[in-house]
């Protein structure tokens, strides 16, 4: 069946991954997605997002389907910038203000609001621990937010995240000054500069 062929190259370019309207574009129709998916060729990951099943999931890319807008942040980004030895115990995403996060509430999720000229500053794009693409804010940006939320998240992350960035090669003081100015922490960035 040549649209199963082509149906494995979708879920190979896309690490596993293929969505509804992937689907609908390779010309199978419902009846026959529900017989991939009975055959267990497909397993379902959520609405419009499916894998296949010699694929491992990742709940990096099943989130950001679920919630579009969503961007990786906080203690999750300094996991997924390799500045914290941590698994995620709970997943940390900033929406735009006034989305709705009502139909997400669980142990697993923890959202921050941003308004619109804050949500799309320090967006980047990398891959999860699988290799898929996914959204994350980058590493000056997540350390301003991380300081800026110090009292309501774990401290000793933080500090640790911060002492590796501080002592990288890889650092860039102007943009992460230019983050502290735009989140109104210069001040305590400065301080954790100077200590650590």
């Amino acid at each position: 069946m040549d649209k199963l062929i082509e149906l494995r190259r979708v879920l190979e370019e896309n690490n596993g991954y293929v969505t509804t309207k992937q689907i609908r574009l390779l010309d199978i129709d419902s009846r026959d997605q529900k017989k991939l998916i009975d055959e267990k060729i497909l397993t379902k990951e959520a609405h419009g997002l499916y894998l296949g099943v010699d694929y491992f999931s990742d709940p990096f890319v099943n989130l950001q389907h679920q919630i579009p807008k969503a961007i990786f942040s906080h203690l999750t980004a300094l996991y997924l910038h390799d500045l914290s030895d941590r698994d995620p115990l709970v997943y940390m995403l900033t929406i735009p203000t006034g989305s709705s996060s009502a139909h997400f509430k669980n142990n697993e999720l923890r959202f921050f609001y941003n308004n619109d000229s804050l949500i799309q500053a320090g967006v980047v794009e990398i891959l999860s621990p699988s290799g898929s693409k996914i959204k994350v804010f980058d590493v000056e940006r997540t350390l301003c937010d991380c300081v800026k939320n110090m009292e309501r998240l774990d401290r000793d992350l933080v500090i640790t995240g911060l002492r590796r960035y501080l002592r990288s090669p890889m650092r860039k003081d102007s943009r992460l000054l230019e983050y502290a100015d735009l989140l109104k922490i210069r001040k305590e960035i400065y301080r954790y500069m100077e200590v650590l």
